[in-house]
């Protein structure tokens, strides 16, 4: 999550100097960036079993370059107590958590600053 939040030539950067991403196949490497991608593009990532057999997984990143706040959160859900996937609306209510919480670290940091 949180690598699909940098810039793709920063991103780029970080994967190369990776032992681990090294000892990828190039297609396990394309499957990677693509989904790297995907995450940035969307704004989350989800899931479906990752945490915990029978989980529905959302994760989002917090923060920005205004706060200095690089953080990720993320939410498992028994997916037994729905019939629907509800990955997309734990994804939506992360997003909103995670927007205040930025929010909240923008407007400490001010009061800060002119204190």
């Amino acid at each position: 999550m949180l690598l699909a939040g940098y810039p793709i030539a920063a991103r780029q950067r970080i994967l190369e100097a990776s032992a681990d991403f090294k000892k990828l196949s190039k297609a396990g490497r394309e499957v990677l960036l693509t989904s790297l991608e995907t995450i940035a593009s969307d704004g989350y990532a989800t899931a479906k079993d990752e945490s915990v057999a029978g989980t529905d997984d959302a994760a989002v990143s917090v923060g920005s370059p205004d706060t200095g706040v690089h953080a990720a959160m993320a939410i498992a859900a028994l997916s037994f107590r729905s019939k629907a996937p509800r990955r997309s609306e734990l994804a939506t209510l992360l997003r909103k958590c995670a927007s205040e919480i930025d929010h909240n670290a923008y407007s400490q940091m001010h009061r800060l600053k002119r204190d």
